[in-house]
């Protein structure tokens, strides 16, 4: 509040808070794939995390002079009581804006900083922090234990400008809409199937870091082998339903919704290794020869994006889609023979 009056913000600070509003207006006017991901709600609450970073700053700063906020899950908890007085299970709480924090920082809203990027000050303030914590919880080793990983709870604040709507539209938007990404799935271990151990950790605090079961480990594995053996002159394509059946067949122990469930929720796990995924639209059907009554989430060996040169021949009929036929050799010469198409349960 002082340096507010006196005009000392740094000019670091000072650029960050002049853009905060414009920047969040303009996530929530664009109708764009991470609004219709996030539902609008999810916006509103990430403003307000990034108002209460913005207010809670640690000026001396990181080692190349940012403003950074030192912050975690059961921080924002008490700063939201304290701005709307409600209270839900702590736990909850704590996971939610814990999340809600690392999802900020895959869009690069914020950035999060270990020990090594921090100026010796911050990481003396911390320490002070720690041990106030462990006598306020009077010494239990179990909750100082728990409190340890907040130490690398620290962000730096990153400017809402056009380079950063410029990242999110080339290149964040476009990988959630081909993983089929929902926000429910967000975790530690959906980022790292799909990004890598690296990425997950930079984007996670460490209390955050769940991997992913041995059954849900060994779903995925027999997923993988079931899509392995797709072959792209005969079954190029199978639908997700009937890949969940399969699954299901080779492990009976376990339900066929928990199986769904993963599958649906490691989408970008398939994708990232190389298989295409897509809604069988009636343009896709009739480009890779698929037959289904109804609209269905496909995998395929095969890319179902029609190339944009031979749209239009397609779409009038004077170019016959390359999976509607076989050519093969019989006494010297080459029969063309329809295929049956390939039946999606």
């Amino acid at each position: 509040m002082v340096l507010k009056k006196m005009d000392l913000y740094p000019e670091e600070y000072r650029s960050i808070i002049d853009q905060i509003t414009v920047g969040f207006e303009t996530l929530k006017s664009n109708d764009d794939g991470l609004h219709k991901t996030l539902r609008g709600q999810k916006l509103s609450e990430m403003e307000e995390i990034y108002n209460i970073l913005s207010s809670n700053v640690y000026f001396s700063g990181d080692k190349e002079g940012n403003t950074i906020s030192i912050m975690s899950g059961s921080m924002l908890v008490q700063h939201m009581e304290r701005l709307y007085g409600y209270k839900i299970g702590h736990n909850y709480a704590v996971g939610k804006w814990n999340k809600l924090l690392s999802f900020m920082t895959f869009l690069g809203m914020v950035e999060k900083l270990d020990d090594n990027s921090l100026s010796q000050s911050v990481k003396e303030y911390l320490k002070q922090v720690a041990e106030n914590t462990k006598k306020i919880i009077g010494g239990s080793p179990q909750l100082a234990k728990e409190f340890e990983p907040k130490r690398v709870s620290v962000y730096r604040l990153c400017k809402l400008d056009f380079s950063f709507f410029e990242r999110l539209r080339d290149e964040i938007i476009p990988v959630l809409e081909k993983f089929y990404f929902t926000y429910q799935h967000f975790s530690y271990a959906w980022v790292k199937l799909c990004f890598g151990e690296e990425k997950a950790k930079q984007v996670f605090p460490q209390n955050d870091r769940i991997t992913l079961s041995d059954k849900k480990m060994e779903i995925l594995t027999k997923a993988s082998i079931i899509l392995e053996q797709l072959d792209p002159l005969k079954v190029y394509a199978i639908s997700e339903k009937e890949l969940i059946r399969e699954v299901a067949k080779l492990l009976p122990k376990y339900s066929s919704s928990s199986i769904q469930s993963v599958l649906k929720e490691n989408r970008g796990y398939f994708v990232k290794r190389g298989y295409y995924l897509f809604k069988a639209t009636k343009e896709k059907k009739e480009w890779l020869n698929l037959e289904a009554s109804r609209s269905c989430m496909v995998y395929s060996i095969t890319s179902p994006n029609i190339p944009e040169p031979s749209r239009e021949c397609v779409s009038k009929g004077m170019l016959i889609q390359e999976y509607q036929f076989e050519v093969y050799v019989q006494n010297g010469q080459e029969i063309l023979v329809r295929r049956e198409p390939i039946k999606l349960n």
